[in-house]
């Protein structure tokens, strides 16, 4: 029996969406998730120089076109609050936008762990929807409504 990682999960949860094309910056709590995109062609991943950059390059991207989801991927701590202004630029423009992010392993979570940060906090007055996923069985779902959310109604 085959075990599938959280990685695989949400790469093949994009794949189903039709997502063409990725924005990430990678850091130690998403490396499991990049290196879906090294092992499959079907998604192109974009590594800009800095985080930032990855918000705005996906925001850009799902403005070229209103079917395409801007997808986002960052790492924890500075990864994600580094693509705040892009979460609100996304949310004021209705411009569809999916920021993923790693964090802390949970028995770490609130003990200022390295690069730690309250991300589901700092994000929520600005998005649709801000979840931090607690358990892997519940990523599949958390994944399916996240994109959902970012497509449907006054896109964000």
């Amino acid at each position: 029996m085959s075990i599938i990682t959280g990685g695989k999960l949400i790469y093949n949860k994009l794949e189903k969406f039709g997502v063409k094309k990725v924005f990430g910056y990678s850091g130690g709590a998403i490396m499991g998730l990049f290196d879906n995109f090294y092992n499959q062609n079907k998604i192109q991943l974009y590594i800009p120089p800095h985080e930032s950059f990855v918000g705005f390059q996906a925001i850009g991207y799902s403005k070229s076109d209103s079917k395409n989801l801007g997808v986002g991927i960052v790492t924890s701590g500075p990864g994600i609050l580094n693509c705040v202004t892009a979460l609100l630029d996304a949310q004021n423009d209705s411009t569809a936008f999916l920021l993923l992010s790693g964090n802390v392993p949970l028995k770490s979570s609130g003990k200022r762990a390295f690069q730690e940060a309250p991300a589901v906090d700092v994000t929520k007055p600005l998005t649709k929807w801000s979840y931090g996923v607690k358990n892997i069985d519940e990523l599949s779902d958390v994944m399916e409504k996240a994109i959902y959310i970012a497509m449907e109604g006054k896109q964000g």
